[in-house]
């Protein structure tokens, strides 16, 4: 038995920012436009639920809501209506971007690029087409990452005619999202805090085992008599793998899926449809863990992750900016299990001393196990209640035999 660990830390790691994101920080009569954007978004109920979000209306909204300071700030005395507040008509007139956590475009619409009515800042941050700069990408070096794992393997080496070795792995990948440099319209998803996506990696699966075990029985492998001939010189080679779920990736919006292209500024304000360039790892914040272990269930006669995707669906809400501080990476929804085993038997038939023969067949997916991968996407926007995490695709190859002979003189 070999019990040890592994550790590796990545340090410098490709992580691109986005030039035009919103300056959430930005403070006009002691607040912080996240803040004052955080506390509609709970107003309107986007905290408690997507659900929630879709069904607020902009008159409940303004009732439940106190005037933020920001707002009031920013914009009086610009020419924009504020009455009987400045945070009532933002609210109204911007509704649609608060229920979309559409950042970018709010800042953009209320910036208006320098021009009144707009904030009252010294200087706009943006110019007339809302960015601050155009087709610039800004490669760095502020990711990082890292991988620790314990394991135990197990070697045994023809004893009583077993020869085994198996390894298992307990590990956590964490990071803030690991990219390579062709991605290069894939940005962070809070670019003034890259610690914000710090998290499970989309390759972290926390329980790997793998084995492989040759057995030839050490009875009549003289294969001297009838009966030797019939029982000896047999191997039987099993291989087995398994491991627990990876990290699924959860989106709020329609067009919006790992690696690539997100709108609806989950990442704090990405110029939201108009740029479709920003790395977000994880868009969905679950607010309950009800429900999310993940096993194949039949529903209706079709099959799902979920036992009840409804109860899921409803515990799902987008990343909504002043309020949450961590993305939570890849890990608040696991995928589905894994196992197969492989299958190989042989039969030496010896004749004499210079001449024998052998048959083997190899079985794929000896079992007949059908591995189910998990769903493409895992969203909000992009599918019903009833169809969250509906399975589709067969990760596995049905059963198939490999028949051999060799001759051997």
């Amino acid at each position: 038995m070999e019990v040890g660990a592994i550790s590796r830390w990545i340090h410098n790691e490709l992580q691109n920012i986005n030039l035009n994101a919103v300056p959430y920080m930005m403070t006009k009569g002691g607040q912080q436009f996240q803040t004052a954007y955080a506390n509609v978004e709970k107003a309107m109920g986007c905290t408690t639920s997507a659900t929630a979000c879709a069904a607020a209306n902009a008159a409940a909204t303004v009732a439940a809501l106190a005037p933020q300071p920001f707002f009031e700030a920013a914009l009086s005395g610009t020419g924009y209506n504020c009455t009987p507040s400045c945070t009532a008509n933002v609210v109204t007139t911007e509704f649609a971007k608060f229920q979309n956590q559409a950042v970018w475009s709010l800042w953009s619409d209320l910036d208006n690029g320098g021009t009144a009515p707009g904030f009252n800042f010294g200087h706009s941050m943006m110019n007339t087409a809302g960015q601050m700069s155009s087709n610039v990408t800004m490669g760095t070096s502020l990711g990082h990452g890292n991988y620790n794992a314990g394991f135990i393997t197990v070697k045994m080496n023809d004893w009583h005619g077993v020869t085994l070795q198996n390894n298992f792995t307990y590990s956590k990948a964490l990071g803030t999202g690991a990219v390579i440099q062709a991605t290069s319209q894939e940005a962070a998803v809070d670019s003034y805090n890259i610690n914000t996506q710090y998290g499970p990696q989309a390759f972290d699966r926390k329980f790997v085992d793998t084995m492989f075990f040759v057995y030839q029985p050490p009875y009549y492998r003289n294969q001297q008599g009838l009966l030797g001939h019939v029982l000896g010189g047999w191997t039987f080679s099993p291989i087995f793998t398994a491991g627990s779920g990876a990290p699924d990736f959860c989106n709020t919006n329609t067009t919006g899926f790992f690696g690539e292209g997100y709108s609806g500024a989950q990442d704090f304000g990405s110029a939201d449809g108009t740029n479709t360039g920003d790395f977000t790892t994880a868009n969905c914040v679950l607010t309950s863990t009800a429900g999310t272990s993940a096993s194949v269930h039949n529903i209706g006669g079709s099959l799902f992750m979920f036992a009840n995707p409804a109860q899921v669906y409803g515990n799902l809400r987008p990343l909504i900016l002043g309020y949450d501080h961590n993305s939570g990476g890849f890990g608040q929804i696991r995928g589905l299990k894994y196992w197969n085993m492989n299958l190989g038997i042989k039969k030496n038939f010896r004749v004499n001393e210079r001449f024998s023969a052998e048959a083997s067949v190899n079985f794929i997916n000896v079992l007949n196990h059908n591995q189910l991968l998990d769903p493409t996407s895992l969203g909000i926007a992009s599918q019903p209640a009833a169809t969250l995490g509906q399975l589709s695709t067969e990760g596995s190859l049905p059963r198939t035999m490999e028949f051999g002979i060799r001759v051997n003189f």
